[in-house]
């Protein structure tokens, strides 16, 4: 008899109502996913209607829990499957800002250059990595992605907004690019792809620390503990120090026995993990870039 397939009803909660916002949320979210079904590191839809999506299963927890141990019985992975996974996001992050690559303009509408990104995640974090049951991580959650537009006269992407600047406020700048700290109060400056290859190079960083929090080496709530700072800070005072780091170019510290390590697919992982860190987006590598250094390392490795 032919395997069933186990899938997911992703809907409205019944304690929330119906809105345009939620609306174009989900619309967002399974426009994305229909146009990236090619590639077998996003998660699949296989159907929508209204504020419902039917989606593939992928029921062995997120890659923070994964990484963490939780779902594995607290049993550490070899480095050879870290680099996996962080070879597979990065192809998928590349698949998501390539969308348009195969699909040219053949009847010369619009102005903007094949290849140029024309969709972001906008919330390329650990939680929104899934992890199947034969363990594959899959990238989920388009409910906020950002289609891009383009400057005709600038011949460049208009960029993204995101109006909220990390360090100010109440909003947490631990995980936050150089650009998305730079402005004072309010957004001045658009966002663009190597933004989101910024939190890239984040995931890469949890992968290889398993810190949850980029600059944070210690976490007791209310209370965090900034790296080469003995003292405690609440939430705020935290985030304006780590902020402070983010803008001074600093790359957040690996423990020692991964910072020396000789073993290829850690090397590789720091390696791209620090392309994707640079503090200049117009020097920052693409997805493609970053997604190519960790298959190189594998495809030397060996992946079986």
């Amino acid at each position: 008899p032919q395997q069933q397939e186990i899938v997911i009803l992703k809907t409205l909660r019944w304690d929330q109502q119906y809105n345009e916002m939620f609306f174009d949320n989900q619309r967002r979210d399974a426009l994305a996913l229909e146009r990236l079904q090619d590639s077998p590191h996003v998660i699949n839809v296989y159907g929508f209607c209204g504020m419902s999506a039917i989606n593939e299963s992928a029921g062995n927890g997120n890659l923070y829990d994964y990484i963490m141990g939780d779902y594995l019985g607290k049993k550490s992975l070899e480095s050879k499957d870290l680099l996996i996974y962080a070879r597979n996001i990065s192809i998928g992050l590349a698949d998501i800002h390539e969308i348009d690559m195969d699909h040219p303009d053949t009847d010369n509408i619009s102005p903007m250059p094949l290849g140029m990104p024309t969709l972001l995640h906008y919330d390329f974090r650990h939680h929104n990595m899934l992890m199947t049951d034969d363990n594959r991580v899959l990238i989920s959650d388009f409910n906020i992605a950002q289609l891009l537009r383009w400057e005709t006269d600038e011949k460049r992407t208009c960029g993204y907004w995101w109006y909220d600047v990390c360090g100010v406020g109440s909003i947490w700048g631990t995980d936050r690019s150089p650009e998305e700290c730079m402005d004072k109060n309010e957004r001045v400056h658009p966002l663009t792809d190597k933004t989101e290859v910024f939190h890239l190079g984040n995931i890469l960083n949890f992968i290889l620390s398993k810190t949850k929090f980029p600059f944070i080496s210690q976490v007791d709530r209310p209370y965090f503990w900034v790296e080469g700072d003995d003292k405690k800070y609440e939430m705020q005072e935290a985030s304006n120090k780590v902020r402070d780091k983010i803008l001074n170019g600093n790359h957040p510290s690996l423990p020692p026995e991964v910072a020396n390590s000789d073993d290829p697919a850690i090397k590789a992982m720091i390696e791209a993990r620090n392309k994707a860190l640079t503090f200049d987006a117009s020097k920052r590598a693409s997805a493609r870039d970053v997604a190519n250094i960790l298959d190189k390392a594998l495809s030397q490795i060996g992946e079986r």
